[in-house]
């Protein structure tokens, strides 16, 4: 992305800017944004009192604010740049080192010896710098508005409007009223600043997306925004939303004029605030924290509040928007396009098919790929006394998925959830291959022992119980990864297949397709198993069409606090519950061809024993 080019943008629709310089981010983002290279460099420790890690920090921030002064773009210099925050979530951060003490306290005297004259902040951190601001990231922002650390202003950095989720599981949602309720709170309790994430929905195309701990976070990373992941209204949240700031940019002069808001309690669970002078200038809130509706009276009107609701007030009187009330319950309007024909396919290889790495025992995938492939093969060779049945286990040293164990270059196990299968194995010498799979690498935590730990791939195999003996033959990526199969300049030859049978393991499939007009465009995987999508060369992300449980969704009450973690009724507020976790695929338009016809699409699936019939692009009309 040209950072420069998108705050010039920001700045000529009337924005400000908030950067936040990382270069940690999480952001579930592959290894929380920080370049996996970083894990080769000799005595790199991320995240601590390390002098390979803050030589590597400080040559990145400073050539971003670098590019950033000098297209004039900092508040003092008339850019729309006004805050900026210097690394991320530290205090969420397990600390293993006493350097971590020394490593806070140089990050935040590094940022201000920047010289940038805006303040800057740190968030989820308790660590105290003078000159810095500390900020909250939460579902709940109110909870944090009158902790203003020593009469700094309560910022909330990130207002998580839902929460992420991996394969297998189902799609969070968090209803319009609630995420207003705890907007209009947040103001109402002095909030200076909130940060919504996300807005935007977006995506993590490519092989970027990471996730917390494990990673396997679906490709589409929309925290059931007001903007969904083609960066189109999600409603009724955005209109409803989108009232709430208009009434509050309306009242604005009035909210700003005065440092403190004035409260006044109407019982045991409803609370008045109003900013300026009731029969003047005015602006007024009311707060029915129960779970039931309640009438009460304020400023001598009588009002009926819906329950746990904000109405905003104009004049401390006319009551002109309440956040439990939906004016727009639209939905998106979507339309399927034809089933895509045409395909042709190409089989990738089974084990070792270039020049492969050799070790006598499994070595770490990350050692052998250095994360520029997600698939690995292991390669050895075992003696079967006799021919028949044998049992395969697999030590598994850290990772996503297996897919697949493979004997004299026949499947094993089709789909290689487990570590462990049956299947027929010949007398004398067979050969092993065995295809571990990263779904990136985790985003929280990275820290000190990152480098050193952080193992993915697997530990050793065993048949019958006796463990299989080297050399190993690591074969790092998939053979079509390296002719570029993906690509339209590729001259590997494609063979007709047809959409009707089963699709095969280890397969790459090609078809030519129109794209739909819409104001948004998408590939519905349905059908398929795992794997790559790319459309003209262009890699959309990690596919796997893996069901969420049907028993994770429930009805969905807007009222009390939302909490995904502490709040049991919080996290059965989800939807697509018994279907994949992730079946539509967003296309961005300039990845199209300009008139949308003769679109490439390549997939390629590990897994096989799909369909290519159900293959078809969608398009938002509305």
């Amino acid at each position: 992305m040209d950072i420069v080019r998108f705050i010039q943008l920001a700045q000529e629709r009337g924005l400000y800017v908030y950067v936040r310089f990382g270069p940690y981010i999480n952001a579930e983002f592959n290894l929380g944004g920080v370049p996996s290279w970083l894990l080769k460099v000799p005595g790199m420790q991320f995240r601590t009192d390390n002098e390979q890690w803050k030589n590597a920090m400080s040559t990145w921030v400073k050539f971003i604010v670098a590019k950033l002064s000098d297209a004039q773009l900092f508040a003092p210099q008339g850019g729309p740049i006004i805050l900026a925050q210097i690394e991320n979530e530290y205090g969420y951060q397990s600390k293993h080192t006493p350097g971590d003490d020394a490593y806070e306290q140089w990050y935040m005297d590094f940022a201000l010896s920047l010289g940038v004259d805006i303040p800057w902040t740190i968030c989820a951190t308790p660590a105290v710098h003078k000159g810095i601001l500390h900020t909250a990231n939460y579902w709940d922002c109110p909870s944090h508005a009158n902790t203003t650390f020593n009469g700094q202003p309560a910022i909330c950095t990130e207002y998580w409007g839902s929460w992420v989720y991996h394969w297998g599981e189902a799609h969070p949602i968090r209803p319009a009223e609630n995420v207003a309720h705890s907007t209009a709170k947040f103001i109402a309790e002095g909030g200076a600043l909130l940060v919504y994430y996300t807005y935007a929905g977006g995506n993590n195309f490519g092989r970027s997306s990471g996730g917390a701990y494990t990673a396997g976070i679906v490709t589409q990373y929309d925290f059931d925004g007001p903007l969904d992941k083609t960066n189109l209204p999600s409603e009724p949240k955005y209109s409803h939303l989108t009232e709430l700031h208009q009434t509050l940019l309306a009242n604005e002069e009035v909210i700003v004029s005065v440092d403190n808001v004035t409260r006044v309690s109407l019982g045991d669970t409803a609370t008045g605030y109003y900013w300026g002078t009731p029969g003047g200038k005015c602006f007024g809130m009311l707060e029915n924290a129960a779970l039931e509706a309640q009438t009460i009276t304020f400023l001598g009107e009588t009002y009926t509040l819906p329950a746990w609701s904000f109405s905003l007030l104009a004049d401390c009187k006319k009551e002109t928007y309440n956040t439990a009330l939906i004016k727009n319950a639209a939905h998106a309007t979507w339309q399927e396009g034809m089933p895509v024909q045409g395909w042709s396919s190409a089989q990738d290889a089974v084990g070792v098919w270039g020049t492969p790495v050799i070790a006598s025992s499994p070595l770490n995938q990350l050692a052998v790929t250095s994360d520029e492939t997600d698939y690995l093969w292991y390669v050895a060779n075992f003696t079967s006394p006799v021919s028949g049945q044998a049992t395969i286990s697999i030590g598994w040293g850290g990772g996503d998925a297996l897919g697949g164990i493979y004997v004299n270059g026949k499947l094993a196990c089709e789909h290689a959830d487990g570590y462990a299968c049956t299947t027929k194995v010949d007398a004398g010498v067979n050969t092993l291959a065995i295809l571990s799979v990263v779904h990136g690498l985790p985003s929280f935590p990275v820290g000190p022992d990152t480098a050193l730990s952080l193992r993915r791939g697997i530990s050793g195999a065993w048949v019958n119980g006796v463990q299989v003996q080297g050399p190993w033959a690591h074969q790092a990526g998939l053979q079509g990864e390296s002719v570029s199969l993906a690509k339209q300049t590729s001259l590997r030859s494609w063979a007709p297949v047809s959409v009707e049978g089963k699709t095969a393991p280890l397969t790459w499939y090609r078809a030519i397709a129109d794209a739909p007009a819409g104001a948004a465009v998408t590939l519905d995987l349905l059908g398929m198993q795992k794997g790559i999508i790319y459309v003209n060369g262009h890699n959309l992300g990690r596919y796997w069409m893996k069901t969420a449980p049907a028993s994770l969704c429930a009805p969905c009450d807007y009222r009390g606090t939302y909490d995904r973690i502490s709040k049991p009724a919080s996290a059965l507020c989800n939807d697509h519950c018994g279907q994949p976790s992730q079946r539509h695929y967003y296309v961005p338009a300039d990845w199209l061809t300009p008139d949308r016809r003769a679109n490439e699409i390549v997939i390629f699936d590990e897994r096989g024993f799909g369909s290519l019939a159900e293959v078809k692009f969608s398009a938002r009309l509305a």
